[in-house]
């Protein structure tokens, strides 16, 4: 007996019984209505699921495709290929039965998409050694920040980790996702910060890191002159030691930085802005008052005055003291260099200072400037960046502006 369908016929043998018969049948509905609804999902453009703690996929076809040919290829050639051909209009369609086979794949070659979740995520990962302690810092549920980490690591097809009893480790691969997570995260930090300006009436923002001595006597009237010239633009200013500014200039943590030349690797960019000298300060009745220069090692027995422990500048000197051997005594611990002279005019002890504090502050107070031999006193200071040719446009101002005012 003749079944059917649109214009197209089955035959049925009359072996075949009616329950025979009816599976056959409802087989072909079946199959008739899974080609229908995939079909028509790919002809229509998909829209992202949302799922929980973990980045929004994306289906195969993110375009339509067109009405006669839809072919899709999963990657890493390990299952087959597929075809859905629409036959001549008011024909059936011929379906493979593998075109149910597929699962969510690539379209067009190998796409990687992250989310910026992401990137902040492994960057604190990368940060603190941990993934539970990343997750933590990025305020996700470990079991969601292992997926996000596991789906990069698919994503591009490399292990970006070492993972061990003690926390993890980046592979090489993981070291340069870092580098290029940091560099994104930092433009889109300055897009947010460009764009959120112009609500504020301040329409552009510059990231400055400085050391102690650029931020206390070397940059604050040439930064003061940029400022009232440009109205339009605020610069964030925080304190490094010269070496975290290398690193964070390196990473694109920063725009700008103020360091000490000897610092910073090859590969920065910089131009010197001043020169500045450690010089040991002492009261006029001190031991050293009638030399002209020493050794920092002739100062190991005297009692010091110096910046608070977590001063970049404290940091460069006690890094210097330990490779002497020196374990210098401090009878106090001050965070500006005026107030250190006067304790040391008040002779509680000798000091380090740099020569421009040093000199300004013997104009006021009884003290006498003693010059230090040491290679690690003499320091040129510079200003640096990744690429002078790739900052932001109000970055690049801040840079004529203060090459202008070196010395």
């Amino acid at each position: 007996m003749p079944i059917i369908s649109g214009h197209s016929r089955l035959r049925m043998s009359r072996k075949y019984g009616p329950t025979k018969v009816c599976q056959m049948l409802v087989m072909m509905a079946g199959t008739m209505t899974m080609a229908i609804a995939r079909l028509g999902a790919m002809l229509t453009a998909s829209r992202p699921m949302e799922t929980v703690g973990r980045p929004s996929p994306t289906t195969p076809l993110t375009n339509p495709a067109t009405r006669k040919t839809a072919a899709m290829t999963m990657r890493k050639g390990s299952i087959m290929t597929c075809t859905l051909t629409e036959a001549a209009p008011g024909h059936n369609l011929e379906v493979t039965e593998t075109a149910f086979a597929m699962d969510e794949g690539l379209v067009g070659g190998d796409q990687m998409r992250f989310d910026l979740v992401d990137l902040q995520l492994f960057i604190a990962v990368a940060d603190q050694r941990s993934i539970t302690r990343g997750a933590e810092r990025s305020h996700l549920a470990l079991a969601s920040a292992s997926a996000r980490i596991k789906g990069l690591e698919d994503a591009l097809g490399v292990a970006l980790l070492k993972r061990g009893r003690r926390g993890v480790e980046l592979t090489a691969a993981g070291e340069s996702l870092l580098d290029h997570a940091r560099l994104v995260i930092h433009q889109i930090d300055a897009m947010r910060g460009d764009l959120a300006g112009f609500a504020s009436g301040v329409r552009a923002s510059v990231h400055f890191l400085a050391n102690t001595s650029g931020l206390s006597e070397h940059l604050p009237k040439a930064l003061a002159g940029f400022l009232r010239e440009h109205r339009d633009v605020a610069i964030d200013i925080e304190e490094r030691e010269s070496t975290d500014i290398a690193a964070a200039i390196t990473a694109g943590a920063a725009d700008l930085g103020f360091a000490a030349e000897h610092a910073l690797p090859d590969h920065i960019e910089r131009f010197v802005f001043s020169e500045d000298h450690l010089t040991l300060v002492t009261s006029r009745r001190g031991p050293f008052a009638g030399r002209r220069q020493i050794d920092f090692q002739e100062a190991g027995a005297c009692e010091f005055v110096g910046l608070t422990s977590a001063t970049a500048l404290q940091v460069h000197i006690s890094k210097h003291a330990a490779r002497l051997g020196m374990r210098p005594h401090y009878r106090a611990r001050l965070r500006d260099f005026d107030a250190i002279c006067q304790m040391v005019a008040a002779d509680v002890g000798v000091a380090l200072v740099p020569e421009a504090a040093a000199r300004r502050c013997a104009k006021l107070m009884p003290l006498a400037m003693v010059r230090l031999r040491d290679a690690f006193a003499n320091r040129k200071l510079v200003i640096c960046a990744r690429s002078f040719k790739t900052l932001p446009r109000p970055a690049k101002m801040l840079v004529e502006h203060l090459r202008a005012e070196a010395v």
